[in-house]
């Protein structure tokens, strides 16, 4: 079975615990301990029946203030996939975790309250799963028992979308009416929406197939460390790492970036034993057949398809921290393992609030603000655009004084 990873998105209270908890509970995933320790803590918040939300709320300070303030992640299955599904938190203030929680979905899970419609932090939610390429997006239009089940409620917030989706241009996305409390269209259709001819959430991602990308093309492996340890009268030296993308072979001929030198793969080891072949995903050690000078944030690369070299980048970042993205300021670029020291030379673009108008040449860029800007690093770095290569196109700003990551970025 394949790995399905799953994200939810949405403003605070839009219900995505509870959408969680649903389908969870529907799909029998759920172990009768379980079910049974929240039927308690449901009755002594004294709810009626079940509080769905219960089931990923595990954080104390969660409970307490009833909001999601990290992201949890959840495992279950159906006949046709295994699912990693992760409950992020609505709140502009987290919006870094709700990031954190999408950058490796494959579907994302947007909830929209019918009552609320498509309120800034629903249409920031929805600009950075476009923003990150999120193969698959499902908007789950929730709490339609509000609505007594109506049509007419539902299209009012399929058009608002489709005003917003007249600058993003999407392609592919599902609008699903819900009612994660009730369970409507959640893992079955409901009766209560005769006039919805479409599928369920369940169904809607149990059909979802992974279409791989560059897996084994482009080939890149970022330096974590050196490993020197001897071994009898030798001494071993490997330079270990996880595979971001592509495979290695024993044997097989690379090259090391940034001084471009060739070398062959003399051994491979996984976990403290020997193999012949690692896979995308794979942290690892390998041994080169000549000694190179090799260290942390390097990166060896597949001899084909080397990824771009440049101290100059064009950037789409989210905008993270209290104070004011500045022009000329000294960041730390984060990009893999490789850490330089940079500036921002130009705030190009940002977009408003409402997510329907881009504003040309801003003087700042705020929290939680998205924009595009240029950068220039004090040393190249080596990257691969965004679209053909998640893990070597995105990275993140750091502020030198205060350790803060103030931004995340992808390079288009």
């Amino acid at each position: 079975m394949e790995l399905i990873r799953i994200s939810t998105a949405g403003s605070v209270d839009d219900g995505k615990s509870t959408l969680i908890g649903r389908l969870l509970f529907d799909s029998h995933a759920l172990l009768e301990d379980q079910i049974e320790n929240i039927l308690k803590a449901s009755k002594k918040k004294n709810f009626e029946g079940i509080d769905y939300s219960l089931f990923t709320d595990g954080l104390r300070d969660e409970r307490t203030q009833g909001i999601t303030i990290d992201v949890a992640h959840l495992y279950f299955s159906s006949p046709y996939h295994k699912y990693i599904i992760a409950d992020t938190p609505g709140h502009v203030q987290y919006t870094r975790n709700m990031i954190t929680g999408m950058s490796n979905a494959d579907i994302a899970l947007i909830l929209i309250d019918i009552k609320k419609g498509l309120n800034e932090q629903v249409k920031r939610h929805i600009f950075i799963a476009h923003l990150l390429k999120i193969p698959k997006l499902i908007f789950c239009v929730n709490k339609m028992d509000l609505a007594s089940y109506q049509e007419e409620s539902f299209l009012k917030i399929v058009k608002e979308f489709n005003l917003m989706n007249n600058l993003l241009d999407l392609r592919e996305f599902t609008f699903i009416p819900i009612s994660a409390t009730n369970g409507a269209n959640v893992v079955s259709i409901s009766s209560k929406m005769p006039w919805y001819k479409g599928k369920s959430i369940i169904q809607e991602i149990d059909e979802f197939e992974i279409v791989e990308t560059n897996k084994n093309i482009s080939k890149r492996m970022p330096i974590q460390c050196v490993i020197n340890s001897p071994i009898g009268e030798a001494t071993y030296r490997g330079y270990a790492g996880m595979l971001t993308s592509g495979s290695f072979k024993v044997g097989e001929e690379i090259i090391v970036l940034p001084t471009a030198i060739k070398a062959t793969i003399k051994s491979i080891i996984q976990n403290g034993i020997n193999i012949q072949e690692a896979e995308t995903g794979s942290s690892i050690a390998i041994e080169l057949d000549r000694e190179i000078d090799i260290s942390r944030g390097d990166m060896i690369a597949g001899i084909t398809l080397l990824p771009i070299n440049s101290n100059e980048i064009t950037t789409t970042i989210c905008w993270m921290h209290e104070q004011p993205l500045s022009i000329l300021k000294k960041y730390i670029l984060k990009i893999g393992t490789k850490e330089t020291q940079c500036i921002v030379s130009n705030i190009i673009s940002k977009y408003n609030n409402d997510f329907d108008q881009i504003i040309l040449a801003p003087k700042e860029a705020g929290m939680n603000e998205i924009a595009t800007i240029s950068i220039k690093t004090a040393n190249p770095i080596h990257f691969d655009k965004y679209v053909s290569n998640k893990n070597t196109g995105r990275f993140i700003l750091i502020d030198p004084v205060s350790n803060d990551t103030v931004a995340a970025g992808i390079i288009e």
